[in-house]
């Protein structure tokens, strides 16, 4: 398998500020992350479509368009930022839908998982507590008999 080819900077800045729209703090690294697990185990297509929402994001002309100013999605302060994001939740477009919950799974997923170094204390910040401990330490598999 070959590696991924880097992403341009102005794809990277804007993914950075869209990790940190979504879960402030450490936003360029989950964009690195994000970028590189798009590259290891997505679809070229799927992974073209999901650059060029952050190419359309990054555009003037489009943002004119779809979201009535002339800014970049990266250059807008956090609250108008959130603002953008939400009009992309709930807009009549299905693709715009579906691309703000695409990049919002993946990059929350990414603020909380397990094995990233600031994602205990953010668990922590909102209040989740793991088991202690565990319910079980092996997963319990029971095969069902089919009729």
């Amino acid at each position: 398998m070959t590696a991924a080819p880097a992403w341009p900077a102005s794809e990277m800045a804007t993914l950075t500020a869209l990790a940190e729209t979504f879960v402030p703090g450490g936003g360029a690294g989950r964009a690195a992350r994000a970028a590189e697990a798009l590259g290891a185990g997505v679809s070229p297509a799927q992974v073209r479509q999901l650059r060029l929402v952050l190419r359309l994001m990054d555009s003037r002309l489009a943002n004119v368009l779809l979201a009535r100013h002339a800014v970049r999605f990266r250059d807008l302060p956090a609250a108008r930022r959130e603002s953008y994001l939400l009009d992309w939740a709930g807009s009549p477009i299905p693709q715009r839908r579906s691309a703000f919950h695409a990049w919002r799974k993946m990059l929350t997923l990414l603020a909380y998982a397990r094995g990233t170094d600031d994602a205990p204390a953010r668990l922590e910040a909102i209040g989740y507590r793991p088991d202690e401990p565990p319910v079980t330490t092996a997963p319990t598999i029971t095969a069902w008999a089919l009729p």
